[in-house]
């Protein structure tokens, strides 16, 4: 009997062929790509993203996000970016920029890195409160949902006038976040 996952396993050639014919677009379209290495500019790759990018469940996650403030519970742009990741979205949709914008604006803000931010608990020394998905997810979802550059991530890493401050026209307008604006 062979290890499951091993190559040349009849289980996960079953699996690899299950998922490449799956009714759902985005499992059809990352194992094409992932176990294929289809390349996604090719005219068949890039109807199958458009089908998952006019997804009704991916349309509404963009349409409905909250933008008073990005963490806002399950609601905010730092959510919405995550629920995109977790359904399959390959990124390139329009609205992605902004949604990513205001999501990078807040986590490489000047008040989201500093020292303090973190809340502990009085009593509870070794318990910090503040949950290690904020940053993971928004790699995670930067990774699965590509745009091109952002603005707040470029000027943060290059150290550009502007780094590491809320900026940008989803800052102020859109989220809300006090200590938006030009730094």
């Amino acid at each position: 009997m062979s290890d499951p996952g091993r190559p040349g396993d009849p289980q996960v050639g079953e699996l690899s062929t299950r998922l490449r014919t799956w009714p759902d677009p985005a499992a059809r379209y990352h194992a094409r790509r992932t176990l294929d290495g289809e390349d996604p500019a090719s005219p068949s790759m890039r109807s199958l993203a458009d089908a998952v990018r006019a997804r009704p469940e991916c349309v509404a996650v963009i349409e409905r996000c909250d933008w008073r403030h990005p963490y806002r519970k399950w609601q905010g742009a730092h959510w919405a970016l995550t629920t995109l990741a977790e359904r399959g979205h390959p990124g390139g949709d329009p609205r992605l920029p902004e949604v990513q914008e205001a999501v990078f604006a807040w986590i490489l803000g000047k008040r989201f890195l500093r020292p303090n931010w973190p809340r502990f608990i009085e009593g509870q020394p070794d318990r910090v409160r503040r949950c290690g998905s904020m940053e993971g997810n928004v790699a995670r979802s930067t990774c699965w949902c590509p745009s091109g550059p952002v603005t707040a991530a470029s000027r943060w890493s290059t150290g550009a006038p502007g780094g590491r401050t809320r900026s940008g026209p989803t800052a102020r307008s859109r989220t809300g976040v006090p200590g938006a604006g030009p730094g």
